[in-house]
């Protein structure tokens, strides 16, 4: 069995480390807006990267699942050829 690039296994991380990325980066863009609606003294239009954030706290808890998917399977499969 073929454990590469095209796996789900490594589909499932790279879902992941896609999600993570863009997670850090609304939150950081939330932490800079909010700062400057502070400066400002002004609200913050945070509603847009906070469904973002949202969308990317599913993604991950997707790609987790996959992850785990996958782990299964390989363990099942070794168990079996062994």
């Amino acid at each position: 069995m073929e454990v590469g690039n095209s796996s789900a296994f490594a589909s499932a991380v790279q879902g992941l480390r896609r999600a993570v990325d863009s997670a850090n980066n609304t939150g950081a863009e939330i932490a800079k807006q909010a700062s400057s609606a502070v400066d400002k003294q002004s609200d913050a239009d945070i509603n847009e990267p906070l469904v973002k954030l949202r969308v990317e706290e599913v993604s991950i808890a997707t790609s987790s699942r996959a992850l785990e998917t996958a782990d299964s399977t390989i363990g099942t499969l070794i168990n079996i050829a062994v």
